[in-house]
């Protein structure tokens, strides 16, 4: 068996995967007839496989075959864009399942994050949000009730952003993030459908409005099913050595 040939198998497949010959969700051809196709060993096949599974553009389903994954909706982590604006530009059909939505005071550690008051009265929100109905995302959130005080389950089952923007006028500056691995917890992992201790990918986030108050804080924990995260670090200043 030749390394290099597996690999040029696998080449092949991936550009097919990426010009969309095999669309997404779709079934790839059996190990059969792809030996057939390129005239190679079974094992040639199996290893060009498992190099497109180590890649995460393909999964096998025991009894069924190979399926090419759906395309992740990639978060763009220096632009201002929410959830469901994400999502929807990407193709993908964001929703929201609400799992909590209550008023509360907030404790110091709130207070800090959102610059109020110790035992001011903050929304606790916590929802699921998903894409093309997988859940992806666990949110827990709190907003000043002094800045929304006619906010509703109704509002935030779609976009946060929307509603501060589209519907108050507001105008939304920037999302301040901190992103850190964390296992999750036995509560949190099944709204998400996770076994208890997954590692997933924790957001915390603080919105501010361009007046430079804060409207927002949430912690969003990403079980990375279905997104991807992309950073562009512009080069600002040249060190002279």
């Amino acid at each position: 068996m030749s390394k290099h040939l597996y690999m040029r198998v696998s080449e092949v497949l991936e550009q097919r995967i990426a010009d969309k010959t095999y669309p997404r969700d779709s079934l790839l051809p059996t190990e059969q007839e792809l030996q057939q196709e390129f005239g190679v060993s079974r094992a040639t096949i199996r290893n060009a496989m498992k190099m497109l599974v180590e890649k995460d553009l393909v999964h096998r389903v025991r009894g069924d075959g190979t399926y090419i994954k759906s395309a992740k909706t990639q978060h763009d982590a220096l632009s201002h864009s929410g959830f469901t604006e994400e999502v929807e530009q990407q193709g993908g059909k964001a929703s929201t399942r609400i799992i909590s939505f209550q008023l509360q005071e907030a404790d110091e550690y709130v207070a800090q994050k959102l610059d109020v008051v110790t035992g001011d009265q903050v929304y606790f929100i916590k929802r699921v949000r998903m894409i093309n109905d997988v859940p992806e995302v666990l949110e827990h959130s709190y907003m000043p009730f002094a800045l929304f005080p006619d906010l509703s389950v109704e509002t935030i089952q779609n976009s946060k952003y929307q509603y501060v923007e589209h519907k108050l006028g507001h105008k939304i500056k920037h999302s301040r993030e901190k992103v850190y691995a964390e296992g999750i917890s036995a509560e949190d992992s099944k709204p998400l459908k996770l076994k208890s201790g997954t590692p997933t990918l924790c957001v915390e986030a603080i919105g501010v409005l361009e007046d430079g108050t804060i409207f927002d804080f949430a912690i969003n924990r990403f079980s990375l099913k279905q997104y991807s995260f992309e950073y562009t670090s512009p080069r600002s200043t040249v060190i002279q050595q």
